[in-house]
């Protein structure tokens, strides 16, 4: 049984405060939502006792405000579901949690998403006969059980694209049931962005590139698709990073027709890469907005000597940067030393941009940053007084890393990610922010 419980951590003078019910505690866009577990914290355990591992890599939000996490627990598929003030939700797998085993070993979710029935859709990697990782997918109905429409009646269909490893990022559904699943396939040297959409009992869609399955190149060394939105015309968009000889990565972006081939009305031949300086650019996670318009965000400059920031990149319909964003379609924004970097954007209902990820990433001291932007790429002001704030989940120095972000049909912002992340007990963690 999984253990929800508050944070270990400090907690915002704000959000004390207004427990207390001082009389000049002023609740503030940004300042966490003490609604939402007490204190604005949830930390869960999933495998529920020392030692266990627990990640979340992805989150989403039901119609009725529960939300829904994905990532591993000891090397399994796990899902949680939480009510709207930070419970486990006891009628989503009798405890609020379910912990799916895939294949032989190894097997990580990574990306989810909520069919207009509610049923849960997870996508992720799983080792099947130790010939690599495929392609995996998993559907849970409403209480947490595997449904078994899905798979050929177990609930879970893999996918292998290459004798190599094959990882399933990002997953959206189709207005008809169509699941679309984005990632990777290939060897070290020759990545390909992979987008494979399946029918909705998991069979592969046959009218989607011949075979359900397309793959992309940029520059035949190394190319990873992190995130996959749908436009209203069924058009899909595909956003991560192209490998650049002598640089690293550059932002990689890619848009398919409904069949599955490459959109020559963008950018020519359907895919463009941003280079923003001589370190690592790439994105995480891409919108549709209402105009037509892309957005995708991820990190700029990053692993270089001065650290990576938030970068947010705007695209026009026709795959150039929208000058009309920050003034040449990217906006960047740093917390301070090590790598800032962008996991999950979200829109709020006036329009403003929402974005979620870590400060001093991939170190002992990273933590979940925040920060909420105007339509035109500006920070907003309104928001924690500077546009941007950061939480830590705990008070060890073993990193609090956020990995996903959604925004609540009342504009509040939820923050996903790995509580402790780098110890032998880490716990799923989630931050609610006032909207």
């Amino acid at each position: 049984m999984a253990v929800s419980h508050p944070s270990r951590g400090l907690v915002a003078l704000t959000a004390a405060t207004l427990l207390l019910g001082e009389p000049w505690a002023i609740a503030a866009p940004g300042d966490l939502d003490p609604t939402f577990g007490g204190d604005g914290i949830v930390l869960t355990d999933i495998g529920n006792g020392t030692g266990t591992i627990d990640v979340l890599h992805a989150i989403a939000v039901q119609p009725d405000g529960m939300i829904v996490a994905v990532g591993d627990s000891q090397n399994n598929f796990a899902v949680a579901r939480y009510v709207t003030d930070g419970d486990l939700d006891p009628t989503f797998g009798g405890d609020g949690t379910v912990v799916t085993p895939i294949g032989v070993s190894d097997d990580e979710a990574f990306g989810v998403a909520i069919q207009s029935d509610d049923k849960v859709v997870v996508v992720g990697r799983s080792i099947q006969n130790n010939l690599g990782y495929d392609f995996a997918v998993a559907r849970y109905e409403t209480d947490g059980d595997l449904d078994p429409t899905f798979g050929g009646g177990d609930g879970l269909v893999t996918t292998a694209l290459h004798l190599g490893d094959d990882y399933a990022i990002d997953v959206a559904v189709q207005p008809d049931g169509g699941i679309v699943a984005a990632g990777f396939t290939g060897g070290d040297t020759n990545t390909k962005f992979a987008i494979v959409r399946y029918e909705s009992d998991g069979d592969l869609d046959p009218t989607f590139s011949g075979d359900g399955i397309k793959s992309t190149n940029f520059n035949k060394l190394g190319d990873f698709a992190k995130a996959v939105t749908l436009q209203d015309d069924g058009g899909i968009v595909a956003a991560g990073s192209a490998r650049v000889p002598g640089k690293g990565d550059d932002i990689a972006v890619a848009r398919y027709t409904s069949s599955g081939e490459l959109d020559p009305t963008f950018s020519q031949d359907g895919k463009i890469k941003t280079s923003l300086g001589p370190d690592w650019d790439y994105a995480n996670d891409a919108a549709i907005l209402p105009n037509g318009k892309i957005l995708v965000a991820g990190c700029a400059h990053c692993f270089g000597a001065q650290g990576g920031s938030f970068m947010l990149a705007r695209y026009r319909t026709g795959g150039s940067l929208d000058p009309r964003f920050s003034g040449d379609g990217v906006q960047t924004t740093g917390y301070g030393s090590g790598d800032d970097i962008v996991y999950g954007i979200g829109l709020l209902p006036d329009g403003s941009i929402a974005a979620g990820g870590c400060s001093a990433c991939f170190s002992n001291f990273d933590v979940f940053a925040v920060a909420r932007y105007l339509k035109n790429g500006t920070l907003d002001s309104a928001f924690s007084s500077n546009g941007k704030t950061t939480t830590d989940l705990g008070p060890g120095v073993t990193g609090d890393p956020g990995q996903a972000l959604i925004v609540q049909s009342d504009g509040a912002i939820v923050v996903g990610g790995c509580a402790a992340c780098y110890s032998d007990a880490s716990d799923f963690g989630l931050a609610m922010y006032l909207p």
